[in-house]
């Protein structure tokens, strides 16, 4: 259950941050790994939110 709970948090966080990053005024580059990397984490941390609660609440 917790680690259902972490991942959905930090699935949300991480993918929060890669907007901020995507429109903050850091040069281009900088701005496309921040966003791969924050939205790749994000992405990544919810699909194992997602398998996780599909195991807690037999789904």
């Amino acid at each position: 259950m917790w680690g259902f709970i972490l991942y959905l948090i930090g699935g949300i966080i991480s993918s929060v941050i890669g907007i901020v990053v995507l429109d903050s005024k850091t040069p281009i580059i900088k701005k496309m790994i921040g966003v791969v990397f924050f939205l790749g984490l994000g992405s990544v941390l919810l699909k194992n939110a997602w398998e996780s609660g599909k195991t807690i609440f037999g789904g």
